[in-house]
């Protein structure tokens, strides 16, 4: 005679993790704590000071500065989509700046540059303005072919000499020319 014997399986436990574990308290007071799946480090008044959950990492400083710093070494930033800065008021400071990038785009009420000296070489340089006002002591500009300027009226005032030199010259007017001056002397 043979028994049969029935088993049935034990229970799955079901494991509810605490809301809160704490895993170290620092001796300033400061907490590490396991938290709705991550780990955040808080200071003794509860305010966060780093927090870490499914991948993402937060570092605040809710009582001052916060500072990075490599004395011996560079600080890098590095991001799959994109770097965003938010500050009322931003600082960048240094001895030399390079930024290489495929396309800028500055928004701005106002642009103010101060500089020993401004060198741009651009393929083309396009500008659309409602009024353009430039004051310099000596202005120089040269053009291999044509310079052209295309206006409804234009005015020209020389305080001193006015020189214009060509090999040859041509003025045309649809309707009057006038030369007024004390002499005019042609040839």
């Amino acid at each position: 005679m043979s028994a049969a014997i029935a088993l049935s399986p034990a229970p799955t436990p079901t494991l509810t993790p605490a809301p809160e574990h704490e895993l170290a308290t620092l001796a300033d007071g400061e907490r590490v704590v396991l938290r709705e799946g991550g780990v955040e480090i808080s200071d003794r008044a509860g305010r966060l000071l780093v927090r870490y959950v499914n991948g993402s990492a937060e570092i605040a400083a809710p009582a001052g500065d916060l500072i990075l710093a490599a004395p011996g070494g560079r600080v890098v930033v590095r991001a799959e989509t994109e770097v965003e800065v938010e500050a009322p008021k931003l600082k960048v400071r240094a001895e030399d700046a390079e930024v290489t990038t495929g396309e800028v785009t500055v928004v701005a009420r106002r642009i103010a540059t101060t500089a020993q000296a401004v060198v741009q070489q651009v393929e083309r340089f396009e500008l659309t303005a409602t009024k353009i006002v430039e004051r310099a002591r000596d202005t120089f500009r040269d053009v291999t072919d044509l310079a052209q300027t295309r206006a409804g009226r234009a005015r020209t005032i020389v305080e001193d000499v006015c020189s214009i030199y060509a090999r040859r010259t041509a003025l045309v007017s649809r309707e009057d020319t006038s030369i007024d001056g004390r002499r005019v002397l042609l040839g």
